[in-house]
């Protein structure tokens, strides 16, 4: 199950600098059709919201920024100083010491699986370098099988999503099974449990 994997689980006291940068990425559905949802890691008290693919991977790459995990191995061009100036923020924040530990700021477990169980498909994202001014890792996700898929770029991530993106429209809307308010799956969501069911990689 996935639930073992999930980083700040009971079985863990700290935050192991590679578990830092896995992100669940929870689509809850399409919006202007577009898929949207959020981006839920252990290290940040709330999540990141996306609609689009584009935002979703831009909001990868903020989360790692916000984390400091991976480090980047290049500084990032923009077009206009004040977005130069904002996405500088998130990393000076950490810098500064203005934030609390990533120990002391972490999402509830129970509020993880939450996100995941009203989600109509989650992905896992688990981001290990950045280097030449993009991101590297690996994907896993419903279409993959038990298996993860590396990605080289930020290009290929975005390739392998928009696969994702024609897969979900294919199988049309999963029923909703989840009936508590406030996020908070009710007691006989099977489906929503099963979704956190993932395999080892094959590593």
């Amino acid at each position: 199950m996935f639930r073992d994997h999930i980083p700040g689980d009971d079985k863990e006291t700290r935050i192991n600098t590679n578990d830092a940068s896995i992100m669940l990425v929870c689509i809850n559905g399409y919006q202007e059709n577009r898929p949207y949802g959020v981006i839920v890691n252990y290290c940040l008290p709330v999540p990141i919201h996306f609609t689009g693919i584009h935002e979703l991977v831009l909001g990868v790459d903020e989360v790692c920024e916000r984390i400091g995990a991976p480090m980047r191995t290049m500084e990032p061009r923009f077009l206009s100083r004040a977005e130069a100036e904002r996405y500088q923020k998130l990393s000076m924040r950490q810098e500064a010491g203005t934030q609390n530990s990533p120990d002391q700021m972490a999402m509830p477990i129970q509020k993880r699986l939450a996100y995941t169980a009203q989600a109509e498909e989650v992905l896992i994202i688990h981001v290990l370098y950045r280097q030449h001014a993009s991101m590297q890792g690996r994907l896993h996700t419903s279409f993959s099988s038990q298996y993860y898929v590396s990605f080289r770029s930020a290009l290929e991530l975005m390739r392998m999503l928009a696969e994702v993106d024609a897969g979900l429209r294919e199988k049309g809307p999963r029923k909703r099974l989840t009936g508590g308010g406030g996020g908070q799956p009710d007691g006989g969501d099977r489906e929503g449990e099963d979704r956190l069911k993932i395999f080892k990689n094959s590593d």
